[in-house]
C-alpha cells in the first residue's frame, strides 16, 4: 500500500481525486479488519458461544413468528396467530401479553438499529457515509445514521400498531398511531394511495442503488478480513 500511495501522488486533477479516495477506503477497511482479529484472537472463554446459540435460537423463532404474522394477518387478513396468543396469554397474568408485545416490538427495534448502524454507502455525487464505530465515527455518519435511528423507531411503532392490530384494540397507543396519525392532513394520503406509491418507491430506490453502483464500479467489493490476510499474506485456518 506504501507503493501505491507513491503512484497516487504523482497523480493529479481527477485521476488523484478519484484513486485517493478508492486509497482511503482501502486503508479504512484494512484498519478495521486489523482491529476485528486482533479482538477474535483475545477473545476468551467457551461459555460466550453457548449464549451465542441461544441467543440465535431465540432470535430464529421470533423472525418466524413475525413473518407468519405478516403473511397470515397483515397481507392475507386470514387469522392474526401472534395476537391470539397474545390475548390467551393475557388471560392467566394481566400484563404477561404487553411482555409478549413488548418483546417482538423491541425485537423489530433492534434488528433496526442494529442494521442502522452498519449503513455505510457512497451517493452518486460523491458523498461517503460510513457505518457506526466505537471511538472512531465520522460526523457525517453521525448525523446520517441518527437521522435514520430516529425515523425508524417512529416506523417501527407505527408498524407494530398495525400488525398486532387484534390486540391493540381499545388502547390509547393503537387510538393514536393506528387512527389518529392516518387522519394528518398530509399524511392520509400516504395511507390511501400506499398501495400505488410503495412499490414505485421501492423501484426508485433500486434504480438508485444500481446507479450508485455502476458509477462507483471500481469500489473494491472485499471483506475486511479478507484484505487483510491479502496485505498480510497470510492464509486463513479452518
Amino acid at each position: 500500500m506504501i507503493d501505491e500511495g507513491k503512484e497516487i501522488k504523482q497523480l493529479t486533477g481527477r485521476k488523484y481525486r478519484k484513486r485517493y479516495s478508492q486509497f482511503r477506503e482501502e486503508v479504512y477497511i484494512l484498519d478495521r479488519g486489523l482491529k476485528v482479529l486482533n479482538k477474535r484472537r483475545n477473545l476468551k472463554g467457551f461459555l460466550w458461544g453457548y449464549v451465542a446459540i441461544i441467543l440465535g435460537v431465540i432470535a430464529t423463532l421470533l423472525t418466524l413468528l413475525w413473518m407468519v404474522q405478516l403473511v397470515l394477518w397483515t397481507i392475507l387478513k386470514i387469522f392474526p396467530f401472534v395476537d391470539w396468543i397474545m390475548q390467551w396469554m393475557t388471560g392467566p397474568i394481566a400484563f404477561f401479553g404487553a411482555i409478549i408485545y413488548g418483546i417482538f416490538a423491541g425485537y423489530l427495534l433492534l434488528c433496526s438499529f442494529k442494521a442502522v448502524v452498519y449503513v455505510g454507502f457512497r451517493f452518486a455525487l460523491g458523498f461517503v457515509f460510513y457505518p457506526f464505530e466505537v471511538s472512531n465515527t465520522y460526523m457525517n455518519a453521525f448525523c446520517f445514521n441518527g437521522i435514520l435511528l430516529v425515523l425508524i423507531a417512529f416506523g417501527v411503532n407505527q408498524f407494530s400498531s398495525e400488525t398486532f392490530s387484534n390486540f391493540l384494540t381499545g388502547s390509547s397507543f393503537h387510538s393514536f398511531m393506528g387512527e389518529a396519525i392516518t387522519q394528518l392532513r398530509y399524511v392520509k394520503y400516504i395511507y390511501k394511495y400506499a398501495p400505488f406509491v410503495m412499490p414505485i418507491l421501492c423501484v426508485l430506490m433500486l434504480v438508485f442503488m444500481l446507479l450508485s453502483k455502476l458509477l462507483c464500479k471500481n469500489k473494491r467489493e472485499k471483506d475486511a478480513l479478507d484484505i487483510l490476510l491479502e496485505y498480510e499474506n497470510i492464509k486463513p485456518t479452518n
